[in-house]
C-alpha cells in the first residue's frame, strides 16, 4: 500500500470553512485506515470508477450524453416562452436551484451541517448568472411565472447541463422537454454537437428523463466521503 496523498481543495475548503481534500491515489490505499490518515481535514472525497466495499458515505454520479443532431429533428412545441436570462427574478432562481439539488451529496450526507449545501447552490447558481462558470442561462416561463432554468457551459467538444429544474408548480407540463430542446439548439448554433449532463443514481426521475430524452449513459463514477472521526455522525 502506497502512502496516502490528497490535495487541498482551495474552493471547498473555503466555501464550507473548514479544510477539505481529495485523495489522489485510491486504487493504493488501505481503506480500512484511511480515516485515520487524514490529519487535519475534516472531509476528503474519494472517487472511483468502481464500486468500493466502505462504510463511508456514498454518491454515484452518472454521466449522460445526447446527440443534439437527433433531438433537434424530433423536437416538440411546449406551453411557454423560453428567454435568456435578464437580470430579474433572482429569488425565484436561487429558489429553483435548490430544488434542482434535493439529491445532491451535500444534502444527503448527514454529516454535513445543513449550510454546506445552501452555500454550494447559492454560489453556484449566482457564478452561472454572472457567466463565471455558465456560457448561457435559459428560462422557460408560463403565464409570467418562471417554470424552469437550465445553466450551459461551453467545453472544447461539448456543451454541458450545469443546473436544471423545473418548479414544483409547472411538473409535467413538458418544461423539462422545452429546456433539453433549448439547450441542443444552443449547443448547435455554437457549434457543439454533443450535450452532456452528470446526475445521480438515487434520482430516478431524472435517470429516466434523459434516458427518455435520448441521451446515452457514457460513465459512473463512485464519490465517498471520509469523514474525520471527530466530525462524524
Amino acid at each position: 500500500m502506497s502512502e496516502l496523498s490528497i490535495e487541498y481543495l482551495d474552493w471547498d475548503s473555503q466555501l464550507f470553512d473548514y479544510p477539505v481534500g481529495l485523495i489522489l491515489n485510491p486504487s493504493r490505499i488501505d481503506l480500512k485506515s484511511v480515516q485515520d490518515k487524514i490529519g487535519p481535514y475534516r472531509l476528503v472525497y474519494l472517487k472511483s470508477k468502481e464500486k468500493l466495499n466502505t462504510p463511508f458515505f456514498e454518491d454515484v454520479k452518472v454521466s449522460f450524453r445526447l446527440d443534439v443532431t437527433i433531438l433537434i429533428k424530433r423536437e416538440v412545441s411546449i406551453e411557454g416562452q423560453v428567454e435568456s436570462y435578464s437580470g430579474q427574478n433572482l429569488i425565484e432562481l436561487i429558489s429553483l436551484a435548490m430544488e434542482s439539488g434535493k439529491f445532491s451529496r451535500f444534502k444527503l450526507d448527514r454529516n454535513f451541517n445543513g449550510l454546506e449545501f445552501e452555500q454550494l447552490y447559492f454560489q453556484w447558481i449566482i457564478n452561472s448568472l454572472k457567466k463565471k462558470i455558465a456560457d448561457e442561462v435559459l428560462l422557460i416561463r408560463i403565464d409570467h411565472e418562471i417554470a424552469g432554468f437550465i445553466t450551459l457551459k461551453l467545453n472544447e467538444i461539448d456543451c454541458e447541463i450545469g443546473l436544471i429544474a423545473t418548479s414544483p408548480k409547472h411538473q409535467r407540463m413538458g418544461v423539462g422537454r422545452g429546456l433539453i430542446n433549448s439547450a441542443t439548439r444552443f449547443a448547435l448554433t455554437r457549434g457543439k454537437g454533443l450535450l452532456s449532463v452528470p446526475t445521480q443514481l438515487s434520482n430516478i426521475n431524472a435517470m429516466n428523463f434523459y434516458r427518455k430524452m435520448g441521451f446515452v449513459e457514457v460513465n459512473r463514477t463512485y464519490i465517498y466521503h471520509i469523514w474525520n472521526h471527530e466530525y462524524c455522525i
